[in-house]
């Protein structure tokens, strides 16, 4: 009967949620295809597999391809309605009133640069969405609603775990919060903290393996154009100290024969990997590398670093600050609002929507502020994570903890193997970071309404 309560209460802001999310749909549909994009369209429609795209996004992909097969429209509602959903649930269990239920979707979800992202037909769309709704989810759990909330999180989790290389530092704490709500009413009581700290260290630790075996099965069944994400890294970061040194660390069988140091250089972008593939083989292209020929490449890459740190340091610096600054430049980096064409996919065009044009032209100004700037969210996320410190004995603190710590995580590797200074590599902390705060805001205002409460009894 509570739970029933619960949901008729619920329905005026799921209202307004979904409201917002076919606003939204409606504005960007069928979604922005950039290259990526338009490759794992051709991948889905083609049964081929990528060893740079994980695979359970072409699987996904093929999966919906009868709704639509010549866009990547079913994605793109999906990954927006698992974001909305999201919202949705912590607007109604963070706050009371009604105008700050409204609040709290209009800046978590309208003006959050995590729009610009769901705009595409991206991995990272798809990470936020699912990793945004399994917080959610877990949260309900916290709070007392039952841990079969938290269960129905954890193939959201999975899902995550599988549609990004890069989302083990996500799901570190969240995989480790996840436990601890499971564990709860056990034997295991959290006081005997050594004990406790370990079976979650070593659950948690499981759980990835599991994840990260469960993907190189997927690799080893679907991939048919075997790459590595990581050598295109690689190369870039031999291209950078080979300019600055004056002497090619790119080995001879990934580079042209006829390369010369300035023709490198004129290729060469200090924000971007994606402009040097013209005079350096990228995977795959002409064929791909050979096993031998990968451990070459990481061997050139060791050696480069070992011999010219500083050279290598100032690169991946230079990088870091294009990273997490304003994004002022190219947009590209940032928003690709069209469809890229790729191979035989059907030819599709963006439906003419003025209102779309207005909304993109909005979203540009403002990436040129510090409204995107990922420090700002770095920054924001430090503060918070010591203030929730200082609440870690509640059961909101521990899972705002978790919560803040994920968004860190998941940007802090960006320095060392980002191939480029793409906005999008921030969706998981444009998410987690405003979350946060409404979490802090909502903790202050329960604290102020406790302490108004045992007045009252005082007087009374």
């Amino acid at each position: 009967m509570r739970e029933i309560r619960w949901l008729l209460k619920f329905f005026p802001t799921l209202l307004v949620a979904l409201i917002a999310c076919t606003g939204v749909v409606w504005v960007f549909y069928p979604g922005f295809m950039s290259f990526d994009s338009s490759l794992g369209l051709w991948l889905a429609r083609h049964g081929e597999g990528f060893g740079m795209t994980p695979q359970i996004v072409t699987l996904v992909w093929r999966l919906l391809l009868p709704l639509d097969p010549s866009s990547g429209a079913p994605l793109f509602v999906l990954d927006n309605v698992f974001f909305w959903s999201a919202l949705c649930i912590f607007s109604f269990v963070l706050f009371q009133a009604w105008y700050a239920r409204l609040l709290f979707l209009i800046f978590c979800g309208l003006l959050s640069p995590c729009v610009l992202i769901l705009a595409h037909v991206w991995s990272d769309a798809m990470l936020v969405g699912a990793l945004s709704l399994a917080c959610a989810l877990i949260f309900l759990s916290t709070i007392g609603h039952g841990k079969w909330w938290a269960i129905l999180a954890l193939p959201f989790l999975i899902f995550a775990g599988l549609v990004r290389f890069n989302a083990f530092s996500a799901l570190l704490p969240l995989l480790c919060y996840w436990w601890y709500v499971m564990l709860a009413g056990t034997s295991l009581r959290p006081q005997r903290l050594l004990v406790y700290g370990v079976v979650l260290l070593v659950a948690t630790a499981v759980s990835l393996a599991g994840i990260f075996v469960s993907n190189k099965m997927l690799e080893k069944r679907f991939v048919t154009i075997p790459m590595s994400a990581w050598t295109v890294v690689a190369l870039w970061d031999l291209a950078a100290v080979s300019l600055a040194t004056g002497e090619m660390q790119i080995p001879s069988f990934a580079i042209l024969p006829t390369t010369t140091q300035k023709e490198l250089r004129e290729h060469f972008r200090e924000d971007s990997n994606t402009t040097i593939y013209a005079v350096v083989y990228d995977n795959g292209n002409p064929v791909p590398y050979t096993p031998t020929q990968l451990k070459e490449i990481n061997k050139a890459w060791l050696t480069a670093i070992i011999k010219h740190p500083e050279a290598y340091v100032e690169h991946r610096w230079r990088l870091t600050r294009y990273l997490f600054g304003r994004y002022d430049r190219e947009e590209s980096l940032a928003l690709s609002a069209g469809i890229y064409p790729y191979g035989d996919n059907p030819p599709v065009m963006l439906p003419g929507n003025a209102f779309r044009d207005k909304t993109v032209d909005f979203y540009q100004k403002a990436l040129k502020t510090w409204w995107s700037a990922p420090i700002v969210y770095v920054v924001v996320s430090l503060v918070l994570l010591l203030l929730f410190l200082r609440q870690r004995h509640g059961v909101h603190g521990r899972y705002a903890i978790a919560l803040t710590l994920s968004g860190l995580l998941y940007v802090a590797p960006l320095c060392v193997v980002a191939p480029s200074a793409e906005l999008r590599y921030f969706s998981w902390l444009f998410f987690t970071a405003p979350v946060s705060v409404a979490l802090l805001l909502s903790t202050m205002n329960h604290a102020t309404l406790q302490r108004h409460r045992l007045g009252d009894r005082n007087l009374v």
